[in-house]
């Protein structure tokens, strides 16, 4: 990750911390959910990775959700555990 990317998912962060209620963001990410986790942010954000059993991009994982934890039982989709 970018300098500026890491900025941006720490702003997201701040976003959903703001947030009551439970929350999903929606993105084509342009990397894998194991960047993403391996980031910090899921654990930052408490959340979680929903996805499609099918890759978006050939054989990758781009477009996905993630998701409260804690709600991801009212969510349906593949759940890449975190």
């Amino acid at each position: 990750l970018s300098p500026y990317n890491r900025l941006l998912l720490a702003e997201v962060v701040a976003a959903v911390e703001c947030l009551k209620s439970p929350w999903i963001l929606a993105g084509d990410w342009n990397m894998e959910p194991k960047a993403l986790k391996e980031s910090g942010f899921l654990e930052a954000c408490d959340g979680v990775v929903v996805a499609t059993s099918l890759p978006a991009c050939n054989e990758y994982v781009y477009d996905y959700f993630v998701v409260a934890r804690r709600m991801v039982h009212a969510v349906a989709g593949k759940y890449l555990p975190s």
